[in-house]
């Protein structure tokens, strides 16, 4: 079982895009869908692992407009291929 811990939650748009644009260029990884967070949009099987402040963290929707950062504490994304 991964282990996460909410880091923030963002309750707009821009405050979502505010988030991506502090967060590294390229995703680190790929992590499993997790049924643990539930999200209404989680149409994707894998979610990206982006480095913010130097951790791996991963943003996702989980009601509208109401998105939830999550550290990433186990090393269990697997990185992706260039």
């Amino acid at each position: 079982m991964m282990t996460f811990v909410k880091r923030k939650t963002l309750t707009t748009y821009k405050g979502h895009a505010q988030f991506l644009a502090e967060c590294e260029e390229e995703n680190i990884g790929m992590i499993a869908a997790q049924p643990s967070i539930p999200s209404p949009y989680a149409y994707s099987q894998e979610w990206p692992v982006m480095r913010w402040r130097g951790v791996p963290v991963i943003c996702r929707e989980v009601s509208h407009k109401r998105f939830v950062v999550f550290e990433v504490l186990e090393p269990t994304y697997h990185k992706e291929e260039q």
